[in-house]
């Protein structure tokens, strides 16, 4: 997640939430100390405000909350952070598709982001194992059905 124009206490808050982000199991109570705290930055920081309740409502798996923050947060301002924010909650959401498509709402911001660049890249991996993976358990039968009613035999167009 990335924070524009941070406050002090936005970023000390964006701080916690990274520990939390990458620790082993979620804290319940440090996510609701965060929320609580950024109540404060909510009428001086008030696009951060949303980034920190988006990220805190991934981080307890609320994807309607993440959700909902998320598009206030584009909508109150259409910046990189706000789409790149959006991709990585998704993506952590498993939602890798829907990331694909705000990563590269960001990336149309910031075309020489190394670090947006890099996160595509990331996604467009996972997505390609994700499809590996699925095509793993498929059956040889589906795998062949699913190509032979890609081809429209007799069809004037082919």
């Amino acid at each position: 997640m990335r924070l524009p124009n941070v406050s002090s206490l936005c970023a000390e808050l964006f701080e916690q939430l990274l520990e939390i982000a990458y620790s082993a199991t979620v804290n319940e109570i440090g996510l609701a100390r965060i929320e609580k705290n950024a109540e404060e930055a909510k009428d001086s920081d008030p696009l951060n405000f949303l980034f920190i309740k988006a990220a805190a409502s991934c981080l307890k798996g609320d994807e309607d909350l993440c959700r909902k923050y998320h598009m206030q947060a584009i909508a109150f301002e259409a910046r990189v952070e706000s789409y790149y924010n959006f991709a990585v909650s998704l993506s952590r959401l498993g939602r890798l598709l829907e990331s694909l498509e705000y990563v590269q709402k960001a990336m149309n911001l910031a075309p020489t982001d190394e670090g947006i660049a890099e996160f595509k890249k990331s996604l467009l991996d996972r997505i390609e194992d994700q499809m590996w993976d699925d095509m793993d358990n498929d059956s040889d039968e589906f795998l062949t059905e699913v190509c032979m009613s890609s081809f429209h035999i007799g069809d004037a167009h082919a």
